[in-house]
């Protein structure tokens, strides 16, 4: 089952979490910027030969080099267009 939410309603369910939870009341009429979503993403970077070819494990998978793999942090606005979909079993 997937529940897909636009951007009026994720808007909507910041305002009341916030009215509810801290006591903050905001009205999306004054606010001079839209909402924004930071998340993280993982770059992965993967073990390599002398000559440049990456190393395979031995059921033939690239072998993550984990001291290089970078934790990226990225963002996205919550504009008009906007969805968020969870799916459930």
């Amino acid at each position: 089952m997937e529940i897909k939410l636009n951007s009026w309603e994720i808007e909507q369910a910041i305002f009341d979490y916030l009215k509810k939870d801290k006591g903050i009341v905001l009205e999306k009429d004054k606010m001079q910027e839209p909402l924004c979503l930071d998340y993280n993403e993982t770059e992965f970077a993967y073990e390599k030969h002398k000559n440049g070819k990456l190393k395979k494990c031995k059921d033939g998978y690239s072998i993550i080099d984990h001291k290089n793999t970078k934790h990226i942090q990225k963002y996205a606005l919550i504009d008009e267009c906007a969805t968020i979909s969870f799916y459930l079993d």
